[in-house]
């Protein structure tokens, strides 16, 4: 998958706990994020940032969202 198409996420983050008694969230994203990372061979970081970034860019026009955009500068 290219970067620019990267995205993150959870399906069930009480599944985890469920299974093994453990919290999921949002310690898992990190493992899955350092997986990532390893797979393309870049940093961490680099993944966050992308996956930060088209996040943002797939909610920019979304009315249902001017709110979240208001409140999180990350996402302007």
């Amino acid at each position: 998958m290219p970067l620019n198409q990267l995205l993150t996420e959870t399906d069930n983050p009480g599944g985890l706990k469920w299974l093994t008694g453990k919290l999921g969230m949002p310690a898992v994203l990190r493992e899955v994020i350092q997986a990532i990372a390893q797979l393309k061979e870049t940093t961490p970081d680099t993944i966050a940032r992308v996956a930060q970034e088209n996040f943002s860019r797939l909610i920019r026009g979304d009315p249902w969202l001017s709110d979240l955009r208001v409140r999180i500068p990350a996402f302007h």
